[in-house]
């Protein structure tokens, strides 16, 4: 339950009051040393994002939207036939814990919901972190085909495997994965 409503909670904090450069780790991904995805014209191909059924997309700041678009073209289309995760940027809380800023994939030919997954932040090959998520329709709402999230989970202290490496190049991997569609 706790987690639930930290999953419910961030998402708003961080689309409310912008993404934080402040003492964040970016990935490379992040710091412009890949070029967008372009179509055969040389034209970046925009890739498709939605935010959830709770964040109210008219007061999100265009350099936000901007930030999240540029970013989601430099990662290409999602991976077919998967829900897949990307991190966006990450940021240690004063009491241990770890936001981490994510896209969410969706590849699958048809619209998910309902997402249950176990996520690894990795650095290197080295588990970070690890810790079961959940989201639900009513939180999360629906994914359609072809279309990322953003979204910020939070790995509390008990979820941390390796507190002392510096995340500089983290990614995501889901052991397991379930959703409904």
């Amino acid at each position: 339950m706790k987690k639930l409503i930290i999953l419910i909670i961030l998402p708003i904090l961080v689309l409310f009051f912008g993404c934080s450069k402040n003492n964040t780790n970016l990935s490379d991904k992040d710091k412009g040393n890949e070029a967008p995805v372009t179509d055969d014209n040389n034209i970046v191909k925009n890739q498709k994002y939605s935010f959830g059924p709770m964040a109210d997309a008219s007061k999100i700041d265009d350099e936000t939207k901007r930030y999240l678009q540029d970013f989601l073209n430099k990662l290409g289309d999602p991976t077919k036939d998967k829900i897949t995760f990307e991190v966006m940027r990450t940021k240690y809380e004063s009491d241990g814990s770890l936001m981490v800023d994510i896209f969410i994939r969706n590849g699958n030919p048809e619209t998910v919901f309902n997402i249950d997954t176990t996520l690894q932040l990795i650095e290197n090959d080295v588990v970070i972190a690890t810790a079961d998520f959940k989201f639900t329709l009513e939180d999360f709402g629906k994914l359609p085909k072809d279309t990322s999230r953003p979204w910020t989970i939070l790995y509390f202290p008990e979820d941390m495997k390796n507190k002392d490496i510096k995340i500089k190049n983290p990614i995501i991997k889901s052991t397991k994965c379930e959703y409904e569609f």
